[in-house]
């Protein structure tokens, strides 16, 4: 479980997260223009739907590394409906 998880883990878990949602954010960015929230607050939304998708999978009881491949899945597609939701809402209300 999440809370389970040691200070040099939790450190190199934000590490490899933080990362990549950014480089998800930055792409999004490109494709997005104005349709997005920046670099930063693409990835700022994307950490937070990674991490609350992680926080909400251990909550159901599953570990992250009994199956990875489906636990990425999860994980994916919660942070994706996460931003695009986000990204609706600006659109909506701009």
């Amino acid at each position: 479980m999440l809370w389970e998880m040691s200070n040099s883990e939790w450190v190199l878990s934000f590490g490899f997260i933080g990362c990549l949602t950014y480089m998800v954010g930055w792409f999004c960015d490109g494709i997005l223009k104005h349709g997005g929230f920046g670099h930063f607050g693409n990835w700022l939304l994307l950490l937070i739907g990674a991490y609350g998708a992680m926080y909400g999978y251990n909550l159901y009881g599953y570990k992250i590394d009994i199956n990875p491949l489906f636990s990425l899945s999860v994980i994916s597609g919660v942070t994706c409906a996460f931003f695009l939701l986000a990204c609706s809402v600006k659109r909506v209300f701009e």
